[in-house]
């Protein structure tokens, strides 16, 4: 049930005769209908760290308390959090969240010598999932899924690629 919802039962129930008055109504069937209430507001969006932060804390029996106290020694989700989006964190704590989707990328190197229109030199996530520079032949690159990386699989060993702007947002 939602917020407008409750208001019609309640408004239902103040006036469910013409005696009844609306403040007729029992504390009891307002608090009743009042749990029935879902929020309406949807769940925060966070990224995975953050996400994997809050289930160790939940899996740990912590407080809210003790997240935030606990946070001043975990550099990235300090930054994340107290600087940026406290009122998310507390928010996704309390009463859960989505996990964003991470931006993917494609990286071409460039090659003013290439001679042939679908050659290109790329990173490609390998099956064990390594990032390698190889040359790819393939006239449809954007459909690729081992061309697709996030930014850490980029920076892990070609920051200097990321740093150039070699990589190209997919856009879906």
């Amino acid at each position: 049930m939602n917020i407008e919802e409750a208001k019609q039962k309640l408004h239902n129930m103040a006036y469910r005769d013409l005696q009844t008055k609306p403040y007729d109504l029992k504390l009891a069937d307002v608090i009743q209908i009042l749990n029935q209430i879902k929020l309406d507001k949807p769940q925060p969006e966070i990224p995975q760290f953050v996400a994997d932060y809050i289930d160790d804390m939940h899996k740990n029996a912590r407080t809210l308390r003790y997240a935030f106290k606990y946070m001043e020694s975990n550099i990235k989700m300090h930054k994340w959090c107290v600087f940026e989006k406290q009122e998310t964190f507390v928010n996704a704590f309390l009463y859960g969240y989505t996990i964003e989707k991470e931006k993917l990328y494609t990286v071409e190197i460039p090659n003013p010598k290439n001679g042939i229109a679908h050659r290109h030199i790329m990173l490609v996530k390998t099956t064990d999932g390594r990032v390698v520079l190889s040359e790819v032949v393939d006239s449809h690159i954007h459909l690729r899924d081992d061309l697709r990386l996030t930014e850490s699989e980029i920076r892990k060993d070609f920051d200097w690629a990321w740093r150039e702007e070699f990589p190209k947002e997919v856009t879906e």
